[in-house]
């Protein structure tokens, strides 16, 4: 029987899947940020959703990549998780090409 880091490797051979692979690689990143910090702080997807007032239902599909989450859910989400959320912005070219700009998004009241 074949693993899943054979099958995987095999699959990105083909350059059209490694292509989508690559191009979700930003999303998959936030997402296992996010469960990272979740699994740090020592809570569950229901304990993170009782502090956001949703379900651990919402909370299951934003780690699966089922769900889209706005910047404002984000910053709630790094809040609950007792973590800063910032977007980093980092130009390829130009005068400030390299150099990380970042901004903090606050929370929002809840």
């Amino acid at each position: 029987m074949k693993t899943h880091e054979q099958v995987k490797r095999r699959l990105l051979e083909d350059p059209e899947v490694r292509a989508e692979y690559d191009s979700l690689e930003a999303e998959f990143s936030l997402r296992r940020a996010i469960v990272e910090l979740r699994n740090a702080s020592g809570l569950s997807q229901r304990g993170v959703a009782q502090q956001l007032g949703t379900h651990q239902s919402a909370m299951s599909r934003l780690e699966s990549g089922r769900a889209n989450v706005s910047i404002t859910h984000l910053a709630r989400l790094a809040d609950a998780l007792d973590s800063d959320f910032a977007v980093c912005f980092v130009p390829r070219s130009g005068p400030h090409e390299g150099k990380r700009i970042e901004a903090r998004v606050p929370v929002s009241s809840k």
